[in-house]
Parts: C-alpha cells; structure tokens; sequence
C-alpha cells in the first residue's frame, strides 16, 4: 500500500511552517504604514485574525489585496509573505506548493528593489527552499521529501468450507505421493532381483 503523497507531505511540513511562523510572530503588526494609510492598517489586522481563525479564503483575499493596492508599504511587501505561507498551511483545503513557491520568490525578490526592504527573508528563504522541493518530481527531492511506500501484509482467513476442501486436496495428494513412492520402491525391488538373477548372486 502506498501512502499518498500530498499527505506526508503535510505532515512534514507543518512543524516547520509553524517554527517559521513563530519566529516572525513579533513581526505581526507592522505600525502605521509609511503612507499613513488608516485602510492598509485596518486590512492588515483583519487579514490576521482571518488567517489565525483558519479562514484562509479571506486571508488571501486581503493579503491580495494589500500587495496590489499597497505595493510600496511594508504591510503590502509583508502581504506577499503571507500569501506564500497560507498555501504551505496543511490545514488550508487549497494546499498547493507551486503558488507558494511562485509568492515567496516574489516577496524575496522584494528585497532589492528601493521601496524598502523585507522583514522575513531567513523564514521566507526556508519555505521557499521547501516548495520548490515539493514543486519537484518526487525521485528529485532530498529524501527526507520523498514519499514514504509502506508495505503491508495481509493474511488471507479462508471460510471453512473453503479451509476443509483445502486440508482434503492435500491429503489426497499426501496418499498419492505415498503410493508413487511405494510403487518406485516395488519396481527398484524387481530391479534389484533381476540384476542378482543375470550375475548369478543369490539372494
């Protein structure tokens, strides 16, 4: 039985999505966005209590919201992070590596442009680094990645009908046997005697 990947996959994925989240915790709010956007501000606080209450449809409808309409703030920039990490969440019923690689290579390339620099980059570099392992074909990746195949036994219980005609076929073939096996000792015996016979060796 093979187990399926995008399963062990989740369950690999979630100790380390949650490290990356806790070690950027203090970053959760940003301030007064520098353009003294009230709106972004506002955005940016909901976009959290949806993402912490597990709705993660709205979450990335701000946080969307939030990279296109305040690109050149942090709370935009820092938008783009989230966006990578709701698709690595395993709880997220749209769990899907390839947008989140697509997210988190955006939100680095953020780092070097003039508006500002990012916040997250060792957390963002090191999802990023996981989705693109997961992006990959599964031979490809670093074993730790690679989908588990667990082999399982099963022991046939036959009904006892079945069990009994079973036990009686074999017998028939136990008496069979037997009765070759005394028949290739009678003609070894006649053989024998015949041999003794032509060389003139009593019995």
């Amino acid at each position: 039985m093979t187990v399926r990947p995008a399963r062990v996959m989740k369950r690999i994925l979630w100790p380390v999505l949650l490290l990356a989240l806790s070690a950027c915790a203090h970053l959760g709010h940003l301030g007064p966005s520098p353009d003294g956007s009230d709106a972004a501000d506002q955005m940016w606080d909901e976009a959290h209590r949806a993402l912490a209450a597990g709705d993660f449809i709205s979450a990335d409808s701000l946080f969307t919201r939030l990279s296109v309409e305040y690109p050149q703030t942090d709370a935009g920039r820092e938008s783009v992070f989230y966006l990578g990490v709701i698709r690595l969440d395993p709880r997220n019923p749209a769990w899907d590596p390839a947008p989140a690689e697509k997210e988190l290579l955006r939100y680095l390339a953020e780092d070097s442009t003039a508006f500002g620099t990012i916040h997250r980059r060792p957390e963002a570099q090191t999802l990023y680094e996981l989705a693109h392992q997961l992006t990959m074909p599964a031979e490809s990746r670093v074993p730790g990645l690679q989908p588990e195949t667990r082999v399982v036994t099963k022991r046939v219980v036959a009904p006892a009908k079945e069990s009994q005609a079973l036990a009686d076929e074999v017998a028939d073939l136990h008496r069979q046997l037997d009765a070759k096996d005394a028949q290739i000792q009678k003609l070894s015996d006649e053989l024998d005697r015949i041999r003794k016979t032509l060389t003139g060796t009593r019995p």
